[in-house]
């Protein structure tokens, strides 16, 4: 793997460089700037597999230079792994709404760094697998990706503010719940009926969907900030900023009413917007926080059951003392810091 290391650091440059080229045996390229980290990318010939960036440098910050990275077609799945001493949410969220595959903060373990780097790679190589099934031009952009596309297919929303893909959000939320410096919670919306409006939409009205829904839920759920991701089977997931206040049935209203502005008929099929309960993320283990998000997701089916759902309804979600007490009350105690 050809891995090119931007760091403003010296020895944090000479460090990762020759722990790659000798332990992990990868080809490496380090530069002290974005600037020089830009000219390299322009480079005749030169094609890179994966970035290690750092945030804080002088000049062009490395948040600014994942964007202009992204903004290359031959780097749009290409893993950009941050590496930086900044911790708060605020630089985590703006990395990977930039595009950032992962997140490690300094100082960091070489052999944790490689597996990263490794996880990441295989992530790629399988998006650019599905971006190259999904359609033959690669410059036609994202929209590619719904072409021929199944229902329960994650979809790429590079035009929503704050939208990641989901590979992309399992690793944000991995690196809040690491750090443990912020309670979050987990909403889950689904779109009721997606079952009928993917099978009678074209490939390219379905996406356009999904990125009108997209922008409804950020507009309605994340007013105070924060990240999405579309998971596929209509469903939305998003982490705000801080726990939300208010009754959830309320939101639920509202995010319908402007949906039905938006799309008041959807062709001859009926569709609503289910919003789930926000549902605290566990520990930062892999599986804590597969099985939050996966609550998350029991939670809003259950607001929009299917006939599977209702002759097996997951009877830990019944009686989970996780959700809320029933009364669908939300509020915004959490996202502080913790003290």
């Amino acid at each position: 793997m050809k891995v090119l290391v931007i760091d403003d650091d010296p020895a944090i440059l000479e460090l990762v460089t020759q722990y790659l080229s000798l332990s992990a045996q990868h080809e490496v390229r380090a530069e002290h700037s974005a600037r020089d980290a830009l000219a390299a990318v322009g480079e005749p010939g030169a094609v890179f597999d994966c970035f290690l960036v750092d945030i804080q440098m002088p000049g062009v910050d490395g948040i600014t230079l994942v964007e202009f990275i992204r903004e290359r077609p031959e780097y749009r799945h290409t893993p950009i792994i941050m590496l930086t001493a900044m911790e708060d949410k605020d630089h985590v969220d703006r990395a990977f709404a930039a595009g950032a595959t992962d997140y490690v903060t300094k100082p960091f373990d070489f052999y944790d760094l490689q597996i990263r780097i490794h996880a990441a790679g295989e992530a790629a190589e399988a998006k650019a697998r599905h971006s190259s099934e999904a359609g033959p031009d690669p410059d036609v952009g994202e929209a590619d990706l719904a072409r021929g596309s199944r229902l329960d297919d994650p979809i790429s929303l590079p035009e929503v503010e704050g939208a990641i893909d989901y590979g992309e959000f399992e690793n944000y939320v991995r690196q809040l719940l690491n750090r443990r410096l912020y309670r979050v919670s987990a909403i889950a919306v689904k779109i009721g009926g997606v079952e009928q409006i993917h099978a009678q939409f074209s490939p390219e009205d379905f996406r356009a969907l999904i990125h009108d829904v997209a922008q409804e839920v950020r507009t309605a759920l994340l007013a105070v900030g924060g990240i999405l991701t579309y998971r596929g089977n209509g469903i939305f997931l998003c982490v705000p900023d801080r726990r939300l206040q208010g009754r959830r049935n309320a939101m639920q209203k509202a995010l319908n009413k402007r949906h039905r502005v938006v799309h008041p008929t959807l062709g001859r099929i009926p569709s609503s917007l289910y919003v789930g309960d926000q549902v605290p993320l566990g520990t930062g283990t892999g599986a804590g926080v597969l099985a939050s998000l996966e609550l998350a997701i029991e939670s809003v089916e259950a607001q929009n059951p299917g006939l599977g759902d209702l002759l097996d309804a997951p009877k830990r979600f019944l009686n989970n003392d996780r959700l809320n007490d029933g009364t669908g009350q939300w509020d915004d105690g959490a996202g502080e810091p913790l003290m």
